[in-house]
């Protein structure tokens, strides 16, 4: 089932007039750097809770997931003000999407002003010193626009610099339209919550079945609680009972993989990189337990990469499935991005009878 058939996206990020037709069970999106995969799995993210303007500055800081674990963030602020595009003035992001058989539009536009905090951040003296001198900072004001058919709304939205929490909130009494999850780069580095969860609800065998193609002397897979914290171990043939940490990253992708599949049941996977960490030699196994797992558990697939290898052994690994595929191509010229669509049966010959490269 596509849970998502199509997304149009007027304006996010540096995208602007992109029309996605008859999503599939299976989305690829290839191309080469800096033609906008990423920012397409962040609309898709926001449709989880498209009413709720929190999901935009929520989605806005998923990047940032990698970069903590690496050199440092940008701050909430920052996140979200960058993804509007930097080139043009007025601050808009818009698009439109049927998700559900339900026809979504979400705007929010807006302008970013100099303000100056007028109560000092460490408290009034009676003598004038630095500490209370009034401090600048920016403001971002606008108007939120949700529309679906059967409800729509419009709401004040603002976001200062150093404001540090959000009003989760939405005029529609809704938790979520879809569940959606989303996995990062380097998701892999941090231990998720999604591998106890994934235990708790009995789908360890779904688990240890995908370690093993990285190692088959796994033997069982538990989560441990050390101080407060689920810490996976992996009991092993040769190792005994390690921890999760001590296996090479190929491993950990793909068990937070396996772990979001089984908990995003009847909903959304958006995979940014999926082929980072996994060696090419474990490719077409890993895409063959992928496909299963994906309709075991009734999840809609969006995949960005640029990995030539990703793609064969995805195509490979899905020849009764090709029906189910489809490929978006993004090409960039000068100034804008264009979508080639091709099928999966037509993205497999093309790799197999003519040999074309498709990135």
């Amino acid at each position: 089932m596509s849970f998502i058939k199509n997304l149009k996206i007027e304006r996010y990020r540096g995208l602007e007039n992109l029309e996605f037709k008859n999503f599939k069970k299976i989305n690829l999106f290839i191309g080469e750097n800096n033609t906008g995969k990423t920012s397409i799995l962040e609309v898709l993210n926001i449709l989880s809770e498209p009413f709720n303007p929190a999901s935009i500055i929520q989605t806005s800081r998923i990047r940032e997931k990698d970069f903590n674990l690496s050199s440092g963030s940008l701050s909430p602020y920052e996140s979200f003000i960058n993804i509007f595009n930097q080139k043009i003035n007025d601050k808009k992001i818009a698009f439109s999407a049927e998700v559900k058989d339900k026809n979504i539009f979400i705007k929010l536009t807006g302008k970013e002003t100099d303000i100056i905090n007028v109560q000092p951040r460490y408290g009034i003296s009676e003598n004038y010193s630095v500490n209370n001198k009034p401090e600048k900072g920016k403001l971002f004001k606008g108007m939120f626009t949700f529309d679906d058919s059967n409800s729509s709304f419009e709401k004040e939205f603002t976001l200062a610099q150093d404001q540090s929490r959000i009003e989760l909130n939405s005029e529609i009494d809704q938790d979520k339209l879809l569940n959606i999850n989303y996995i990062s780069p380097l998701e892999h580095l941090a231990h998720s919550k999604l591998i106890s969860q994934a235990i708790k609800t009995g789908n360890k065998k779904s688990l240890i079945k995908i370690m093993k193609i990285f190692d088959n002397k796994i033997i069982s897979l538990d989560i441990i609680d050390e101080n407060g914290r689920p810490i996976p171990y992996i009991e092993h043939q040769k190792l005994g009972i390690v921890p999760l940490s001590t296996f090479g990253d190929g491993l950990k992708k793909a068990l937070i993989i396996a772990a979001n599949i089984v908990n995003v049941k009847d909903g959304v996977l958006l995979i940014d990189e999926i082929e980072t960490s996994i060696h090419k030699k474990a490719l077409l196994e890993f895409f063959q337990w992928y496909i299963k797992g994906s309709f075991q558990y009734n999840v809609q697939s969006f995949i960005a990469t640029h990995s030539l290898e990703a793609i064969d052994a995805l195509i490979n690994a899905s020849k009764e499935q090709l029906n189910n595929i489809a490929c978006y191509r993004l090409e960039k010229d000068t100034e804008n991005i264009y979508i080639n669509r091709i099928s999966g049966k037509k993205l497999y010959d093309i790799r197999h009878s003519l040999g074309q490269d498709v990135r």
